[in-house]
């Protein structure tokens, strides 16, 4: 590790140093997740809508909570494939990752999806403080971990979601770029894109990184690293095949949100429509708002950064998507949008104050958050 005293510096961090140093948060974390799913199955076991997994952790009401509505299809797949069309909505990474430790460690795949989740967590927290003590200094990067960490939704990179493998993903794909190795960050966001098709527009991040090492048209365009940006698409395209081959829709994940009914492209637009029909789904969406706001404000510190515009461009990108076609997961996609935490993190070592309000407050609702979806509200 690279020796300074200037905790406002770049840093350049080992792997190891970077896992010593999030480990606290990650642990710490978790038990009171763990907590919090206790007691409460302990104080009420009933669940507002009864289905999925819930019996299989009947003993367990420390994990109990970890595994609630998309968790069971994911569940499904990882242990008896796709057994229709509609099901290729749930991503295949997570099912595949599961479904190989599973059958490496014979531990069951109830508790192996949880566990595939949380290492992927852990690992994405090891590349986003590597990547922001370079980028902001290693005070930044301690903030922006720990409010990342405590973000009302981010107890969703804890359980059986694919939402810790597409922050992973994103990350390391973006990071490896603005290290200049171009051909592996295209390889991890191809691998990303089965995590979630969101993932790929970690993309944007890898083209401004390559224009940024290289800003000028025509070194632009006759780099071979320009190629590297293709493997992202061919993997989502591979899904695609599958699709095609196996059930006859190349696009059979893109048609099975029609299942969903008018949120499936539900944004912002539509929820402020007079005369919108409020239902307990749209009720929530409306508590998403300020804390996904929050979030997004959160990119605004990173257009005077040059050094992250890279994330940057992921970032904004990925948040007007979801503000606009994607309201209903606003919770879980806002805190898959790890550039807006460098942000704030930026924020709050300026401003220690803000950022302790900050940290207490998005830990609290997170608390508010987990209780209502592991009693199976539709928080999702």
């Amino acid at each position: 590790m690279q020796a300074t005293t200037n905790t406002q510096e770049s840093l350049e961090l080992t792997p190891k140093s970077a896992l010593v140093a999030v480990l606290p948060a990650f642990v710490a974390s978790r038990l009171l997740l763990m907590l919090a799913s206790w007691v409460g199955m302990r104080v009420d076991p009933g669940l507002r809508e009864a289905f999925g997994p819930h019996a299989l952790f009947a003993g367990t009401p420390a994990f109990d909570a970890f595994c609630r509505w998309d968790c069971e299809w994911y569940l499904a797949v990882a242990r008896t494939g796709y057994a229709n069309g509609p099901q290729t909505n749930f991503f295949p990474l997570l099912p595949m990752l599961t479904h190989a430790f599973s059958f490496v460690t014979r531990i069951p795949e109830h508790w192996g999806i949880i566990l595939v989740a949380n290492l992927a967590s852990l690992a994405s927290y090891v590349v986003l403080y590597r990547m922001f003590a370079r980028l902001a200094g290693i005070e930044v990067a301690r903030w922006a971990l720990v409010l990342f960490v405590a973000y009302p939704f981010a107890f969703f990179h804890s359980t059986g979601y694919p939402e810790s493998l597409m922050v992973l993903l994103s990350a390391w794909s973006i990071d490896l770029a603005l290290r200049g190795k171009h051909w592996a960050a295209g390889l991890a966001l191809a691998v990303g894109s089965w995590s979630r098709h969101l993932t790929l527009l970690a993309g944007f991040g890898l083209v401004t990184a390559q224009w940024q090492q290289r800003p000028s048209v025509k070194k632009f365009l006759l780099s071979p690293a320009l190629l590297s940006l293709a493997l992202p698409p061919l993997g989502l395209v591979a899904y695609c095949t599958y699709q095609k081959v196996a059930w006859g829709n190349f696009l059979a994940f893109y048609e099975a949100r029609k299942l969903w009914g008018e949120l499936a492209y539900y944004g912002l637009v539509d929820h402020l429509r007079p005369g919108n029909q409020l239902n307990i789904y749209k009720v929530l969406i409306s508590t998403y708002l300020p804390f996904a706001a929050v979030a997004a404000a959160g990119l605004v510190p990173l257009l005077k950064r040059k050094v992250a515009w890279a994330p940057l461009a992921f970032g904004l990108v990925l948040t007007a998507l979801i503000w606009s076609v994607g309201l209903w997961g606003l919770g879980r996609y806002s805190a898959s949008c790890w550039p807006a935490f460098l942000g704030l993190g930026i924020v709050a070592q300026k401003y220690p104050a803000v950022g302790a309000l900050l940290l207490a407050g998005f830990g609290a609702f997170q608390g508010v958050f987990f209780l209502l979806f592991m009693h199976q509200w539709p928080v999702l």
